[in-house]
């Protein structure tokens, strides 16, 4: 419980720092550059996801130790995966010099500087690099250090230059964020080859097995971040760069319900795979249980919070920002179905079942792709977030009845179900 509320707290800083960042870009530099730097840096993230091909999500299967002590976090395996994540963004940054300008243009329209393209690929570099450290900490139980290093140190840094008024250009705060988002990986890899070093019994795991099982994850993780960065490239190349800027203000708003969903994963992720590799099914309804009490109690009151609040507080950045109030009431919606439906996803994960969640998330996908799509179209940035909250609803249903029927648990409750 412990653990739970200081991943929380730190997910709850490092939110209200990412505010801060976001809300001064567009008060001092107006909606277009706030949607500028969203679009960069959520492209950024997620072809982060796509380089890391799912190894950060099983490198928690993999390297947790096991129930009698045993290791499984090495130095060879911490370079290979290093170098796993070294090739896969080299081969990202390749794809954009062979794609030039009609590539560029194909994915921004116009509204990002082809100049910024070298800022773009360190992003990505540094993001899959931070992502993927932060993953091996957390299966090492160093979850507030792991969460420190992904979500707290770049916000604090960019919010402070911003209170301070330092840089007020896009592309010097993109510049920050890649220097810092380096920095936080170098110190993640020194306390992770720490860990590697420890004396006692290590059983290596094989980085064909970690990949082999990373790549459905890949999935899932690519279509919850693809759902942020095709809202705001659909609003970006649809309406334009400002419009770009509400949908990030108003993701961002709703978003911050997900902070529990992360600060809880990060903790019981790890507890979960290990009651797996137990066998302990009493264990596994129990954590459900324990979870879904935490998030019923805190998601609720705060996306109530958030409806209430929302209007006066986007009235203090400037009047261009009221356009997302509605477009934030309709996206609660999804975010807080994400939250509540949070045991479901980690469950499949931890448990094997990969495949069910890439084809739910897939599926999810092509609904958000034709419903947000289209209904953007017709009903603007609205239907832009009614699209998303449909194809969130499809893949939390879907998994919910997976888990019921291949786990014999309900993911809630943690009732167990006969076998």
């Amino acid at each position: 419980m412990t653990s739970a509320i200081s991943a929380l707290a730190v997910r709850a800083v490092a939110t209200a720092f990412g505010f801060t960042v976001t809300f001064l870009i567009a008060h001092r530099l107006g909606a277009e550059a706030n949607g500028q730097y969203a679009l960069v840096t959520q492209t950024g993230m997620l072809l982060a996801v796509l380089a890391l091909g799912g190894i950060d999500l099983s490198s928690i299967r993999f390297l947790t130790p096991a129930s009698d002590g045993k290791g499984h976090l090495t130095v060879s395996i911490l370079g290979r995966l290093v170098l796993f994540i070294l090739s896969t963004t080299s081969a990202i940054g390749l794809l954009f010099w062979l794609g030039g300008s009609r590539l560029w243009d194909t994915l921004f329209g116009g509204v990002i500087p082809i100049e910024w393209g070298a800022l773009l690929v360190l992003v990505i570099v540094v993001r899959s690099s931070e992502r993927l450290v932060s993953a091996v900490l957390r299966s090492q139980r160093r979850f507030l250090l792991g969460q420190c290093l992904e979500t707290l140190f770049v916000p604090t840094a960019l919010a402070f230059v911003m209170i301070f008024g330092w840089y007020n250009e896009v592309n010097a705060l993109l510049i920050i964020n890649i220097v810092v988002a380096a920095s936080a990986t170098l110190v993640g890899l020194f306390f992770c080859l720490r860990l590697a070093l420890a004396p006692g019994e290590k059983e290596e795991p094989a980085i064909g097995a970690m990949i082999k099982s990373g790549l459905p994850l890949l999935g899932v993780g690519l279509t919850l971040v693809f759902a942020e960065w095709f809202a705001l490239a659909v609003a970006a190349t649809s309406f334009g760069a400002a419009e770009a800027g509400q949908m990030r203000i108003a993701w961002q708003v709703s978003g911050s319900l997900t902070l529990i969903l992360a600060a809880l994963n990060s903790v019981f992720a790890p507890k979960l795979a290990a009651a797996h590799k137990a066998g302990d099914r009493e264990a596994l309804g129990h954590l459900c249980r324990s979870i879904t009490k935490m998030t019923l109690g805190l998601a609720i009151p705060a996306a109530l919070l958030i409806v209430l609040l929302v209007k006066p507080l986007l009235a203090i950045v400037n009047e261009e920002t009221l356009g997302a109030v509605p477009v934030v009431h309709v996206l609660v919606i999804s975010q807080l179905t994400i939250v509540l439906m949070s045991n479901v996803g980690t469950l499949l994960a931890v448990t094997g079942h990969e495949k069910i969640s890439l084809r739910n998330a897939l599926v999810g996908t092509v609904l958000l792709v034709a419903f947000g799509w289209t209904m953007a179209q017709f009903w603007g940035l609205i239907g832009l977030a009614v699209g998303v909250t449909i194809a969130t609803l499809w893949r939390n249903i879907a998994g919910t009845y997976a888990v019921i029927k291949y786990l014999r648990l309900n993911p809630f409750t943690g009732r167990l179900l006969d076998v």
